[in-house]
Order: structure tokens, then sequence, then C-alpha cells
């Protein structure tokens, strides 16, 4: 070792409480899962908006027939059996800032239970390694003030 470092404290770090990095963990997964969340929410507002607006044209469809025969029309949406979707789909239309909102929330919530997991699959890991050596080494120094 170098002369300068003899007098600085070492302390062997066996353990490090699970609970303390969760938080953490849970910040950064939120962090992480927040563009994903954000792209998902257009998307799915996008999508539910022009769905609807392809069931609503679909409504009244004209079969083109020859000039002496009158063309009949044709309620699309109720012989596929679509009405039901085009009755919720005009309902989540009508409030794209709530599925917005709500798909946003959803993936926050799950990465931050995925951030929490894995900073406690991470300090599980630390403390099984610290247990099966004899820790971890950390070496301290003084810092001189800055004032």
């Amino acid at each position: 070792m170098c002369a300068s470092l003899r007098g600085v404290p070492r302390y062997r770090v066996r353990w490090v409480a699970p609970g303390a990095l969760a938080g953490h963990g849970a910040a950064a997964g939120a962090l992480l899962a927040a563009p994903p969340g954000l792209a998902l929410g257009w998307l799915a507002v996008t999508t539910i908006h022009a769905t609807r607006q392809t069931l609503e044209t679909w409504r009244t469809v004209r079969l083109p027939l020859p000039a002496p025969l009158p063309s009949p029309s044709a309620d699309m949406t109720d012989l596929l059996h679509l009405t039901t979707a085009l009755a919720a789909l005009r309902a989540w239309d009508s409030a794209p800032a709530v599925v917005f909102a709500a798909l946003l929330a959803a993936t926050l919530a799950l990465g931050a239970i995925a951030g929490a997991l894995a900073a406690l699959l991470a300090a599980l890991l630390f403390n099984a390694a610290a247990f099966l050596g004899r820790g971890f080494v950390v070496e301290l120094e003084p810092v001189a003030d800055d004032d």
C-alpha cells in the first residue's frame, strides 16, 4: 500500500439492508418506464380514435348496383356484430385524457415494481457474496472542507 493511505480507516461491509435499496430501485424503475408509458398512452388514444372513426364510417355503406336498380345501404357494424365495440370505443374516445393517464399510471406502477424487485435482488446478491466471502472492504479518507 501507498504510504499516504496507511492512516485511512478501513471498514468491512458484511450486510446491506434490502429495504434501503427498494425505494431507489422503485424510483429508477418508474423513471425508466415513463417514456414507454407515454408512448403507450399516446398510441392507445390514437388507436381508439382511429378505430372509432373507421367503425363510424361503416355505419352506412352503399352497395353500388347498375343504374336501373336502387343502391341499397347497409349498417356494416350491425351486420358484423360490432355495435357493442363501437359503443365502448365511443365511451373511451370521449375521455382520452383518462385513458392516457390510466395507461401511464399502470406503466409507471409496473416499472416501479420491477425496479424495486431488481434492487432487492441486487441487495440479496450483494449480501450472499459478502456472506460467502469476508465482506467488502471500504476505505474512507477525510475530505478537506471547501469553506
